[in-house]
């Protein structure tokens, strides 16, 4: 079980920033993460051009596209926001230019969005199945909940393996003048909102879409999140604020509240917001990578059809438990780490191996069921954490906390060997690029676990 990382900050967003910046150096700075989170966005552009002169050639232009696009987009950024970043990349000795790291992944969706819309390059080879963006939400109340408390859980699906899940933080943000809230991350990533909490029993989980309507002279999904949770008291209060001013690209935000027992997903393109809300009669809203309001279907991309299923796939799952009702935390616990009828081992389900965090929260009782291990988090150990604003500036590590739910396993000792295989071959995937690496440990892994379809078959697209 990894440790936990809890950090209180207080005061303004410079100062907090500042604050968790000297806490990471405390620790000591996690540099193999820093490597990770700051190259990821330039390396899957590079991957899937690195294979011809061509492509080679196109990532000239798709490089220089890229530093315009973080400065447009860095003038965007809230005063308050790009000033706790600055302070945080400041404290720890970085230089300024870190701050548009915060940019990245906003800039990777522009760029499939450009490539969408003109149907040209960078993204010509779209066989990298591995690169396939994984986020799941449900949330449930009413009769969808055995005790009819909502609750939301949440898959945080990232292409960090190893390093992201290897340093769970919980960190619990004071600002002078406002509303307390939290988020849910990696020690040492200030990354606020993207699964956020606040004290008016808001929560929120924003989820990858890709879409046609893309612009550079707007807002990270970063700063919009963070802005919802530490602003908002109510779902209409989220709704105003996401009409605030533009976001650069397609995400879809699940937002609940504990105050109203309802749940809104706000999906976004560069050019408008729409709400998707529970159908007529349900009580319970999913949310993937497909965005469902009819408004937005046209432009709406899907670059491959394993693209479609994987997340209809996903929903499907989660949709079909809650009309069943009766689901309690360990039942949506079960659901973070549900692996489907066949016990699949990849492909559309919900545990995957870039499930970097996953987190049953319950708003009304402020706290939440956090998993601590390693990926696919879905399967656990969880542990419990309150919502607790009160303790003093400051950070501990928790080294021995009791789970309240022991970690699961895909099975038998081979067929967990075979799965670490797999998991290896997904990070080389994302880490290093390189077929070679990559074949060898899936070819093992399908010997091992030959009912695992998902091993045999990446195998092969590799050998193609």
């Amino acid at each position: 079980m990894n440790p936990l990382y809890i950090v209180h900050l207080k005061g303004s967003q410079a100062e907090m920033g500042a604050q968790y910046g000297r806490f990471v150096l405390e620790h000591g700075p996690i540099e193999e993460g820093e490597w990770a989170l700051t190259t990821l966005a330039w390396r899957m552009l590079q991957d899937v051009n690195s294979h011809s002169l061509g492509g080679r050639l196109t990532n000239v232009g798709v490089r220089a596209l890229m530093h315009y696009g973080v400065k447009q987009m860095q003038k965007q950024r809230p005063k308050p926001y790009l000033e706790r970043t600055l302070a945080f990349m400041e404290t720890l000795g970085r230089s300024p230019k870190m701050a548009e790291h915060m940019l990245l992944m906003d800039m990777f969706q522009n760029l499939v969005g450009l490539a969408g819309r003109y149907r040209v390059g960078p993204f010509a080879r779209t066989a990298q199945a591995l690169a396939v963006p994984a986020c799941s939400s449900l949330v449930t109340w009413g009769s969808t909940s055995a005790d009819g408390v909502l609750r939301h859980a949440r898959n945080f699906d990232f292409p960090v393996i190893g390093t992201w899940d290897a340093y769970p933080a919980v960190v619990y943000c004071e600002p002078e003048g406002g509303q307390r809230y939290g988020y849910v991350g990696s020690f040492g990533a200030d990354v606020p909102g993207t699964t956020g909490f606040n004290e008016a029993g808001l929560t929120l989980a924003a989820h990858t879409r890709l879409h046609e309507d893309i612009r550079f002279d707007a807002g990270s999904i970063v700063d919009f999140c963070h802005d919802i949770i530490a602003r908002a008291e109510t779902l209409d209060d989220a709704v105003k604020i996401a009409r605030e001013r533009p976001v650069s690209c397609a995400w879809g935000v699940m937002v609940s509240s504990a105050r109203e027992q309802r749940a809104i997903c706000l999906e976004t393109t560069g050019q408008k917001v729409e709400v998707v809300e529970a159908r007529v009669g349900a009580e319970h809203l999913t949310a993937t990578n497909l965005h469902r309001h009819q408004a937005m279907e046209p432009g709406s991309l899907e670059p491959f059809p394993a693209w479609t299923e994987h997340a209809d796939s996903r929903e499907r799952c989660l949709d079909a438990s809650a009309r069943q009702g009766n689901l309690d935390r360990e039942g949506l616990m079960d659901l973070l780490g549900d692996r489907g009828p066949e016990g699949r081992r990849a492909g559309g389900i919900c545990a995957q191996a870039i499930s970097v965090t996953s987190v049953v929260m319950e708003p009304g009782a402020q706290r939440m069921a956090l998993s601590l291990g390693e990926t696919p988090t879905g399967w656990g150990p969880y542990v419990d954490v309150d919502w607790d604003w009160d303790q003093p500036v400051g950070w501990l590590r928790h080294d021995e906390l009791e789970p309240v739910r022991a970690r699961q396993t895909p099975g038998d000792e081979t067929v967990q060997e075979a799965y670490d295989l797999w998991r290896q071959a997904v990070r080389a995937a994302y880490e290093r690029h390189d077929p070679v690496e990559q074949l060898p440990l899936l070819e093992r892994a399908a010997d091992l676990d030959p009912a695992a379809p998902s091993y045999r078959l990446m195998a092969g697209i590799l050998r193609i």
